[in-house]
């Protein structure tokens, strides 16, 4: 039996494995790229929210220092004083 014939057998059978353990490899990155895109998105949607609650609080803080009474004088509020409104803007 040829020597070389047998070494270049293996050798393309090692050449396979590495191949098809890369190619797993690479699947494996992928789906993790795809999870961390997932992620991403997730976060961005997150930041988004907060900011729009941020936004909101600062307009309804800006409306208590515009309006400091006219906001306790709704008893449907459930607001003491003002320090209510805050803590219940600030607790949304």
């Amino acid at each position: 039996m040829d020597t070389n014939a047998v070494t270049s057998t293996q050798t393309a059978s090692v050449e396979r494995r590495e191949l098809s353990d890369c190619e797993m490899e690479l699947k494996q990155k992928e789906d993790e790229l795809r999870t961390l895109k997932v992620d991403v998105l997730r976060l961005e949607e997150t930041v988004k929210e907060q900011a729009d609650m941020i936004e909101v609080n600062s307009q309804c803080l800006h409306i208590l220092h515009s309006t400091p009474q006219a906001l306790c004088s709704f008893p449907e509020l459930g607001l003491r004083d003002n320090s209510d409104y805050v803590y219940k803007i600030v607790k949304f």
